[in-house]
C-alpha cells in the first residue's frame, strides 16, 4: 500500500505509518505521516474541497482522491517529552516536494 499525492509517494512499511482523521469539530481532514521516527501532517480545510472521489474494487487498494481550492496547511511535531502526552505542532514546509501545494483554483 501507498500513499500518492500528485507524484510523491510515501511506501508504507513498519517505518512509515499512516493515520487519516476526520476532525468534525475543526471540520478538517487529516493525514498524519509517521516516518523514521518523524512525524508531519497535513491539514485541509473541509471548506477547501471542490472535489472527492473514492473507489474500491475488490481485492485492490482503494483510492481517495480529494481536489482542492486552495493549498493544504503542513506541520511538523515538535519532540515528544511524555508517553501519552499531547503532541506539540508547528507550521511545517510542504514534504511532498510541491505536490500537496499544487492545486487548482476556483
Amino acid at each position: 500500500m501507498k500513499l500518492y499525492i500528485g507524484k510523491w509517494q510515501l511506501p508504507l512499511s513498519n517505518t512509515n505509518k499512516l493515520v487519516v482523521k476526520g476532525l468534525f469539530v475543526k471540520k478538517q481532514l487529516c493525514y498524519e505521516i509517521s516516518s523514521n521516527g518523524c512525524r508531519v501532517k497535513i491539514e485541509i480545510d473541509w471548506s477547501n474541497i471542490i472535489g472527492i472521489r473514492a473507489a474500491m474494487k475488490k481485492n485492490e487498494p482503494g483510492v481517495l482522491e480529494v481536489e482542492l481550492s486552495e493549498p493544504p496547511k503542513f506541520y511538523k511535531e515538535l519532540g515528544q517529552k511524555d508517553v501519552g502526552a499531547h503532541s506539540q505542532w508547528v507550521d511545517g514546509s510542504d514534504f511532498t516536494r510541491g505536490q500537496a501545494s499544487t492545486c487548482r483554483f476556483k
